[in-house]
Protein backbone atom coordinates (compact mmCIF):
# COMPACT_ATOMS: atom_id res chain seq x y z
CA UNK A 1 0.00 0.00 0.00
CA UNK A 2 2.92 2.41 0.96
CA UNK A 3 4.85 1.66 -2.36
CA UNK A 4 1.43 2.42 -4.15
CA UNK A 5 1.18 5.24 -2.23
CA UNK A 6 4.49 6.64 -3.06
CA UNK A 7 4.09 5.99 -6.85
CA UNK A 8 0.99 7.67 -6.97
CA UNK A 9 2.10 11.11 -5.23
CA UNK A 10 4.86 10.99 -7.56
CA UNK A 11 3.30 9.94 -10.94
CA UNK A 12 1.32 13.90 -9.62
CA UNK A 13 4.21 15.48 -9.22
CA UNK A 14 4.63 15.11 -5.49
CA UNK A 15 3.59 18.37 -3.62
CA UNK A 16 5.12 19.05 -0.51
CA UNK A 17 3.04 21.32 0.96
CA UNK A 18 -0.77 21.03 -0.43
CA UNK A 19 -1.94 20.81 3.19
CA UNK A 20 -0.04 23.42 4.72
CA UNK A 21 -0.47 25.94 2.06
CA UNK A 22 -3.72 28.31 3.11
CA UNK A 23 -5.05 31.01 1.09
CA UNK A 24 -5.67 34.11 3.56
CA UNK A 25 -6.86 36.71 1.04
CA UNK A 26 -7.61 37.03 -2.12
CA UNK A 27 -8.70 39.24 -5.12
CA UNK A 28 -5.88 41.40 -5.16
CA UNK A 29 -4.40 43.87 -7.51
CA UNK A 30 -1.00 42.80 -8.02
CA UNK A 31 0.66 42.33 -4.49
CA UNK A 32 4.02 43.09 -4.85
CA UNK A 33 5.40 43.59 -1.36
CA UNK A 34 4.60 42.15 2.57
CA UNK A 35 5.48 43.83 6.11
CA UNK A 36 4.38 43.31 9.84
CA UNK A 37 3.21 45.66 12.07
CA UNK A 38 2.25 43.78 15.06
CA UNK A 39 -0.80 41.48 13.55
CA UNK A 40 -1.56 44.05 11.12
CA UNK A 41 0.01 42.53 7.64
CA UNK A 42 0.93 45.68 5.01
CA UNK A 43 0.60 45.03 1.03
CA UNK A 44 1.89 46.86 -1.73
CA UNK A 45 -0.78 46.39 -4.56
CA UNK A 46 1.56 47.28 -7.26
CA UNK A 47 -1.49 47.92 -9.75
CA UNK A 48 -1.73 49.91 -12.80
CA UNK A 49 0.18 53.24 -13.24
CA UNK A 50 -0.65 55.64 -10.93
CA UNK A 51 -3.56 52.87 -9.26
CA UNK A 52 -1.11 51.64 -6.70
CA UNK A 53 -2.39 50.98 -2.79
CA UNK A 54 -0.74 50.61 0.22
CA UNK A 55 -3.71 48.30 2.14
CA UNK A 56 -3.63 46.19 5.72
CA UNK A 57 -5.51 43.77 7.14
CA UNK A 58 -4.94 42.15 10.59
CA UNK A 59 -4.14 38.20 10.38
CA UNK A 60 -6.53 37.31 13.12
CA UNK A 61 -9.61 39.29 11.81
CA UNK A 62 -12.10 36.68 10.54
CA UNK A 63 -13.58 39.20 8.22
CA UNK A 64 -10.50 40.09 6.62
CA UNK A 65 -11.60 43.67 6.71
CA UNK A 66 -9.09 45.43 4.54
CA UNK A 67 -7.78 49.20 5.44
CA UNK A 68 -6.96 51.09 2.94
CA UNK A 69 -3.99 53.81 3.50
CA UNK A 70 -2.46 55.08 0.56
CA UNK A 71 -3.86 55.24 -3.41
CA UNK A 72 -2.70 56.57 -6.00
CA UNK A 73 0.62 55.54 -5.95
CA UNK A 74 3.49 55.06 -9.21
CA UNK A 75 4.05 51.72 -9.33
CA UNK A 76 5.33 50.81 -5.20
CA UNK A 77 7.56 47.92 -5.33
CA UNK A 78 9.61 47.68 -1.47
CA UNK A 79 8.48 48.19 1.75
CA UNK A 80 9.40 48.16 5.36
CA UNK A 81 8.39 49.60 8.68
CA UNK A 82 10.53 51.29 11.42
CA UNK A 83 9.32 53.30 14.73
CA UNK A 84 5.12 53.10 13.18
CA UNK A 85 6.45 54.55 9.75
CA UNK A 86 6.18 52.82 6.68
CA UNK A 87 8.58 53.14 4.49
CA UNK A 88 7.76 52.71 0.27
CA UNK A 89 9.93 52.86 -2.35
CA UNK A 90 8.73 54.22 -5.64
CA UNK A 91 10.56 55.11 -8.70
CA UNK A 92 12.39 57.78 -8.41
CA UNK A 93 11.49 58.69 -4.43
CA UNK A 94 10.99 57.08 -1.18
CA UNK A 95 8.08 57.92 0.83
CA UNK A 96 7.07 57.72 4.52
CA UNK A 97 3.74 57.01 5.88
CA UNK A 98 3.34 57.33 9.66
CA UNK A 99 0.83 55.20 11.28
CA UNK A 100 0.14 57.09 14.20
CA UNK A 101 -1.43 60.17 12.28
CA UNK A 102 -4.15 60.89 11.42
CA UNK A 103 -3.44 62.54 7.95
CA UNK A 104 -3.62 60.11 5.29
CA UNK A 105 -1.08 61.80 3.15
CA UNK A 106 2.71 60.49 3.15
CA UNK A 107 5.79 62.25 2.90
CA UNK A 108 9.00 62.14 0.54
CA UNK A 109 11.84 61.00 2.18
CA UNK A 110 14.43 60.76 -0.85
CA UNK A 111 14.16 61.85 -4.40
CA UNK A 112 16.98 60.89 -7.26
CA UNK A 113 16.59 60.49 -10.58
CA UNK A 114 16.91 57.15 -12.14
CA UNK A 115 16.56 54.84 -9.48
CA UNK A 116 14.33 52.40 -8.10
CA UNK A 117 14.49 50.46 -4.91
CA UNK A 118 12.90 46.80 -4.70
CA UNK A 119 14.02 45.99 -1.46
CA UNK A 120 14.41 47.04 1.97
CA UNK A 121 16.16 46.86 5.44
CA UNK A 122 17.44 49.33 8.12
CA UNK A 123 20.40 49.25 10.49
CA UNK A 124 20.07 51.50 13.27
CA UNK A 125 19.07 54.85 11.33
CA UNK A 126 20.37 53.57 8.05
CA UNK A 127 18.02 52.45 5.46
CA UNK A 128 19.78 50.14 2.93
CA UNK A 129 18.08 49.31 -0.16
CA UNK A 130 18.51 47.73 -3.32
CA UNK A 131 18.69 49.83 -6.67
CA UNK A 132 19.03 49.45 -10.17
CA UNK A 133 22.53 47.78 -10.25
CA UNK A 134 23.98 48.63 -6.40
CA UNK A 135 23.42 48.06 -2.82
CA UNK A 136 23.21 51.57 -1.98
CA UNK A 137 21.50 53.11 1.72
CA UNK A 138 21.00 56.52 3.60
CA UNK A 139 20.54 57.82 6.68
CA UNK A 140 16.90 59.02 7.74
CA UNK A 141 18.34 61.49 10.84
CA UNK A 142 20.17 63.03 8.61
CA UNK A 143 19.13 66.97 7.52
CA UNK A 144 20.32 66.46 4.60
CA UNK A 145 19.50 63.04 3.35
CA UNK A 146 22.57 61.60 0.78
CA UNK A 147 22.52 58.09 -0.85
CA UNK A 148 26.10 55.94 -0.12
CA UNK A 149 26.43 52.87 -2.79
CA UNK A 150 28.55 50.13 -1.12
CA UNK A 151 28.52 47.67 -4.18
CA UNK A 152 27.44 47.47 -7.73
CA UNK A 153 26.65 44.11 -9.62
CA UNK A 154 26.80 43.10 -12.67
CA UNK A 155 22.86 42.75 -12.70
CA UNK A 156 20.29 44.39 -10.78
CA UNK A 157 19.79 43.01 -7.15
CA UNK A 158 15.97 42.66 -6.38
CA UNK A 159 15.85 41.60 -2.69
CA UNK A 160 17.65 42.16 0.39
CA UNK A 161 17.80 40.38 4.21
CA UNK A 162 19.85 40.66 7.35
CA UNK A 163 20.57 38.16 9.77
CA UNK A 164 23.19 39.22 12.39
CA UNK A 165 25.78 41.38 10.53
CA UNK A 166 25.50 39.80 7.28
CA UNK A 167 23.18 41.51 4.72
CA UNK A 168 22.00 38.51 1.89
CA UNK A 169 21.57 39.75 -1.36
CA UNK A 170 19.97 38.55 -4.26
CA UNK A 171 21.46 39.71 -7.50
CA UNK A 172 20.35 38.23 -11.03
CA UNK A 173 20.97 34.49 -11.02
CA UNK A 174 23.32 34.51 -7.64
CA UNK A 175 23.22 35.11 -3.93
CA UNK A 176 25.84 37.39 -2.60
CA UNK A 177 26.41 37.93 0.86
CA UNK A 178 27.93 41.52 2.16
CA UNK A 179 29.51 41.68 5.72
CA UNK A 180 29.11 44.71 7.45
CA UNK A 181 31.69 44.61 9.53
CA UNK A 182 34.13 43.74 7.71
CA UNK A 183 32.74 45.33 4.54
CA UNK A 184 33.29 42.62 2.14
CA UNK A 185 30.77 41.16 -0.37
CA UNK A 186 31.42 37.56 -1.54
CA UNK A 187 29.37 35.38 -4.51
CA UNK A 188 27.79 32.52 -1.63
CA UNK A 189 25.04 30.93 -4.64
CA UNK A 190 25.48 30.94 -8.35
CA UNK A 191 24.61 29.82 -11.16
CA UNK A 192 20.30 29.30 -10.08
CA UNK A 193 18.18 28.61 -12.90
CA UNK A 194 16.03 31.21 -12.21
CA UNK A 195 16.14 35.07 -10.88
CA UNK A 196 15.39 35.12 -6.91
CA UNK A 197 12.50 37.70 -6.52
CA UNK A 198 12.72 37.63 -2.58
CA UNK A 199 14.67 35.42 -0.01
CA UNK A 200 14.39 35.14 3.97
CA UNK A 201 16.96 33.42 6.11
CA UNK A 202 15.30 31.36 9.23
CA UNK A 203 17.09 29.09 11.37
CA UNK A 204 20.10 29.47 9.29
CA UNK A 205 18.59 28.15 6.39
CA UNK A 206 18.05 30.36 3.00
CA UNK A 207 14.32 30.01 1.71
CA UNK A 208 14.12 31.49 -2.34
CA UNK A 209 11.33 32.53 -4.35
CA UNK A 210 12.17 30.18 -7.40
CA UNK A 211 10.51 31.38 -10.72
CA UNK A 212 10.65 32.11 -14.31
CA UNK A 213 8.33 34.92 -15.65
CA UNK A 214 6.32 32.16 -17.70
CA UNK A 215 5.02 30.72 -14.60
CA UNK A 216 6.63 27.21 -15.58
CA UNK A 217 8.77 26.40 -12.78
CA UNK A 218 7.34 28.16 -8.93
CA UNK A 219 8.68 26.88 -6.18
CA UNK A 220 10.18 28.26 -2.68
CA UNK A 221 13.81 26.13 -2.10
CA UNK A 222 15.96 26.04 0.88
CA UNK A 223 19.80 26.02 0.89
CA UNK A 224 21.40 24.98 4.04
CA UNK A 225 23.78 28.19 5.17
CA UNK A 226 26.37 25.26 6.91
CA UNK A 227 26.38 23.34 3.73
CA UNK A 228 25.90 25.07 0.80
CA UNK A 229 27.73 22.16 -1.43
CA UNK A 230 24.96 20.38 -0.99
CA UNK A 231 22.19 22.27 -3.21
CA UNK A 232 18.81 22.97 -2.66
CA UNK A 233 15.62 21.34 -1.14
CA UNK A 234 12.49 21.87 -2.77
CA UNK A 235 10.81 23.44 0.68
CA UNK A 236 6.62 24.14 -1.31
CA UNK A 237 5.71 23.35 -4.99
CA UNK A 238 2.14 24.08 -4.87
CA UNK A 239 2.35 27.57 -5.70
CA UNK A 240 1.64 30.38 -8.36
CA UNK A 241 4.25 33.25 -8.54
CA UNK A 242 5.37 33.76 -5.16
CA UNK A 243 6.97 36.80 -4.17
CA UNK A 244 7.88 38.77 -1.02
CA UNK A 245 8.24 36.20 1.69
CA UNK A 246 7.81 37.26 5.33
CA UNK A 247 7.96 35.19 8.51
CA UNK A 248 5.46 35.88 11.49
CA UNK A 249 4.83 33.27 14.05
CA UNK A 250 6.27 30.25 12.94
CA UNK A 251 4.47 30.83 9.39
CA UNK A 252 6.16 31.83 5.67
CA UNK A 253 3.56 34.81 4.44
CA UNK A 254 4.09 35.62 0.50
CA UNK A 255 2.54 37.44 -2.21
CA UNK A 256 1.37 35.46 -5.07
CA UNK A 257 0.84 37.31 -8.68
CA UNK A 258 -1.37 34.76 -10.46
CA UNK A 259 -1.98 36.42 -14.14
CA UNK A 260 -4.96 38.11 -14.54
CA UNK A 261 -7.52 36.84 -16.68
CA UNK A 262 -10.58 38.84 -17.39
CA UNK A 263 -9.41 41.83 -15.85
CA UNK A 264 -9.81 40.34 -12.76
CA UNK A 265 -7.28 40.47 -9.68
CA UNK A 266 -6.03 37.22 -8.93
CA UNK A 267 -3.19 38.09 -6.51
CA UNK A 268 -3.34 35.88 -3.27
CA UNK A 269 -2.12 36.34 0.36
CA UNK A 270 -0.36 33.00 1.09
CA UNK A 271 0.93 31.43 4.68
CA UNK A 272 3.31 28.55 4.72
CA UNK A 273 3.89 26.59 8.18
CA UNK A 274 7.57 27.26 7.89
CA UNK A 275 7.81 23.47 10.34
CA UNK A 276 7.57 21.84 6.72
CA UNK A 277 11.28 22.33 6.28
CA UNK A 278 11.66 19.34 8.84
CA UNK A 279 10.52 17.06 6.17
CA UNK A 280 13.12 16.29 4.21
CA UNK A 281 15.22 15.54 7.19
CA UNK A 282 12.77 13.71 8.74
CA UNK A 283 13.16 11.21 5.88
CA UNK A 284 16.75 11.64 6.89
CA UNK A 285 18.39 11.23 3.11
CA UNK A 286 19.88 14.26 1.29
CA UNK A 287 21.26 13.95 -2.82
CA UNK A 288 23.34 16.55 -4.19
CA UNK A 289 24.74 18.04 -6.25
CA UNK A 290 21.20 19.23 -7.45
CA UNK A 291 20.73 20.06 -9.77
CA UNK A 292 23.42 18.03 -11.94
CA UNK A 293 24.95 17.59 -15.29
CA UNK A 294 26.10 14.15 -14.62
CA UNK A 295 25.79 12.00 -11.45
CA UNK A 296 23.67 12.63 -8.05
CA UNK A 297 25.38 11.34 -4.54
CA UNK A 298 22.85 9.86 -1.94
CA UNK A 299 23.68 10.24 1.76
CA UNK A 300 21.44 8.43 4.29
CA UNK A 301 21.86 6.87 7.65
CA UNK A 302 19.76 3.94 7.00
CA UNK A 303 21.44 3.06 3.73
CA UNK A 304 20.75 -1.00 3.81
CA UNK A 305 17.15 -1.68 2.86
CA UNK A 306 16.56 1.54 0.88
CA UNK A 307 14.95 1.08 -2.35
CA UNK A 308 15.21 3.93 -5.04
CA UNK A 309 13.05 4.05 -7.93
CA UNK A 310 13.69 6.66 -10.45
CA UNK A 311 10.94 8.36 -12.50
CA UNK A 312 11.23 10.86 -15.37
CA UNK A 313 8.86 14.01 -15.87
CA UNK A 314 6.13 11.66 -16.75
CA UNK A 315 5.79 9.55 -14.47
CA UNK A 316 7.73 6.67 -16.50
CA UNK A 317 9.80 4.12 -14.34
CA UNK A 318 13.29 4.49 -15.72
CA UNK A 319 15.40 3.04 -12.83
CA UNK A 320 15.59 0.96 -9.69
CA UNK A 321 18.08 -0.24 -7.46
CA UNK A 322 18.54 -0.95 -3.80
CA UNK A 323 21.13 0.04 -1.46
CA UNK A 324 23.20 2.29 -3.33
CA UNK A 325 25.03 5.65 -2.81
CA UNK A 326 25.19 7.42 -6.03
CA UNK A 327 23.54 7.42 -9.49
CA UNK A 328 24.60 7.89 -12.85
CA UNK A 329 22.33 10.18 -14.94
CA UNK A 330 24.73 11.41 -17.67
CA UNK A 331 22.70 9.20 -20.77
CA UNK A 332 19.60 10.59 -19.53
CA UNK A 333 18.30 14.03 -21.38
CA UNK A 334 18.14 17.10 -19.27
CA UNK A 335 14.83 18.11 -17.31
CA UNK A 336 13.25 17.29 -14.05
CA UNK A 337 12.89 13.57 -12.53
CA UNK A 338 12.23 12.16 -9.49
CA UNK A 339 13.69 9.73 -6.64
CA UNK A 340 11.24 7.97 -4.76
CA UNK A 341 12.93 6.21 -1.99
CA UNK A 342 11.61 3.64 0.79
CA UNK A 343 12.51 1.84 3.77
CA UNK A 344 10.05 -0.32 4.98
CA UNK A 345 11.74 -1.89 8.14
CA UNK A 346 12.62 1.81 9.31
CA UNK A 347 9.22 3.73 7.79
CA UNK A 348 11.44 5.90 5.67
CA UNK A 349 9.74 6.84 2.54
CA UNK A 350 9.56 9.93 0.16
CA UNK A 351 10.32 11.49 -2.89
CA UNK A 352 12.94 14.28 -4.16
CA UNK A 353 13.15 16.15 -7.25
CA UNK A 354 16.62 15.99 -9.34
CA UNK A 355 17.27 18.30 -11.97
CA UNK A 356 19.91 17.49 -14.94
CA UNK A 357 20.72 20.75 -16.12
CA UNK A 358 22.97 19.18 -19.28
Amino acid sequence: MKTQLLLFTLLFSFRFCQAQVTTILDSLDNPIALTFVGDNLFILLHGEPENGKLISFNINDPSKTIKIHLDGLTYPRSIIEKDSIIYIGLPSSIISYDLRSDDSEYKVVYLKEYFFPRSFLFVGNELFYAENNALSKIDISATNITSTNLFYFFQKPLSLFMEGTDIFIASGTSIFKYNLQSNTKKEIIKNLKYTPYSIIVIDNFLYIDYRNLNFQNEEIITFNLNNLELGYEVFCDDLISAISLQEYKGFIYLASQKPVFDSRPEGKIIRIDKELLKQPKENDLTIFPNPTSSHIDIKTLYINDMTYKLYDSNGKLIFSRKNISSIDLSEFPRGMYYLGFENVNRNIFGTKKILKIR
